[in-house]
């Protein structure tokens, strides 16, 4: 049987819990790209955060959360640094609120889900 590569994802923080009469419930999760731009998503919960059957109204924030991805390419920029391109679209068709998929990260960004 051959190597089978674990997914990556942005690390991220949820900062707003969106209450729903239906599940899923909705967070607005974000992080900072390589390039210093906030980055804002709104997303079902389960789907960026581990802990979401303990997330509610009442969890204090902000929360981890991990944004599934796929990595493009790796270079490095004029200075130097390690970025990382990434498409959020795979695994799991996440965009941010301006609808991008593509983003420059710092490797240490990234994590294994």
């Amino acid at each position: 049987m051959g190597y089978i590569p674990h997914m990556l994802a942005i690390k991220a923080s949820i900062f707003e819990f969106i209450p729903s009469d239906t599940y899923p419930n909705l967070v607005r999760c974000r992080f900072t790209d390589a390039w210093g731009r906030e980055r804002i998503f709104l997303e079902k919960e389960p789907v960026v955060s581990a802990a979401a059957d303990d997330l509610d109204a009442d969890t204090t924030l902000p929360q981890p959360a991990e944004i599934g991805c796929e990595p493009i390419r790796q270079w490095r920029d004029d200075t130097g640094r390690e970025i990382v391109t990434v498409d959020t679209d795979k695994p799991w068709a996440i965009w941010d609120e301006n609808q991008q998929t593509r983003f420059d990260v710092l490797p240490d960004q990234l994590t294994e889900i």
